[in-house]
């Protein structure tokens, strides 16, 4: 079984089911400081990301 940085166990769980890119996970985590599973904190991350993606592709 790998181990993490600390040394602890790394387990894959089987039965997430990815709903939205796993960016938006990572974004939405980073920004709470912990995993986040709710849908509306999903949903705000990648509408954020959305609105930055859209500004910076009018600069151009």
């Amino acid at each position: 079984m790998p181990k993490g940085p600390l040394g602890l166990n790394i387990e894959r769980d089987l039965f997430f089911t990815e709903r939205f890119p796993l960016s938006v996970y990572a974004r939405a985590a980073r920004r709470a400081g912990r995993i986040v599973e709710s849908d509306q904190s999903l949903r705000n991350e990648l509408e954020a990301n959305e609105t930055i993606g859209s500004i910076e592709s009018s600069k151009d």
